[in-house]
């Protein structure tokens, strides 16, 4: 088993492969880390995007914000719509895939109208053993994952 430094070693590398990288940027550990690097190893060729919903906390928006200027990242907000969505609104168990492809299928435009060649999430190598349906939309809009693909679990990060 690769140790912590190995697996930071392996996420540096798997990110430096990205010319330009758009991350879906939650605020939340796993995003913000993958930004944190990604910042780190691409400078400017990484723009951070989250998303202002009405399923977007207030707290979280302005946490975000803050953490991205701190590392130095662009950030850009874009508005996304999954509660127009009724396949969303009904709340069936794949609910997170409505919300994901939502807010994928809006990436692959920002990144298109930015002349950004990959886009990213914060998903992690514990991920894949829950029921995710996000991680559909995500294969399905080709967004990679360099934390999963590094083998960070979430101990890790």
């Amino acid at each position: 088993m690769a140790s912590i430094n190995q697996k930071y070693q392996t996420l540096k590398d798997e990110i430096r492969k990205y010319e330009s990288l758009l991350i879906a940027f939650s605020g939340g550990l796993d995003s913000a880390v993958l930004l944190k690097v990604a910042h780190q190893v691409l400078g400017e060729n990484v723009l951070a995007v989250i998303s202002d919903s009405p399923s977007t906390p207030r707290s979280d928006l302005q946490d975000a914000k803050k953490f991205a200027r701190d590392v130095g990242a662009s950030l850009y907000i874009v508005h996304t719509k999954e509660n127009e969505n009724e396949n969303y609104t009904n709340n069936p168990s794949n609910r997170c895939y409505f919300c994901k492809l939502e807010l994928f299928t809006t990436l692959v435009k920002v990144a298109e109208e930015k002349n950004i060649k990959y886009i990213a999430s914060g998903t992690n190598y514990d991920d894949l053993d829950d029921f995710r349906p996000g991680l559909i939309a995500a294969d399905e809009n080709k967004v990679k994952s360099p934390l999963k693909d590094a083998k960070l679990t979430k101990d890790d990060i």
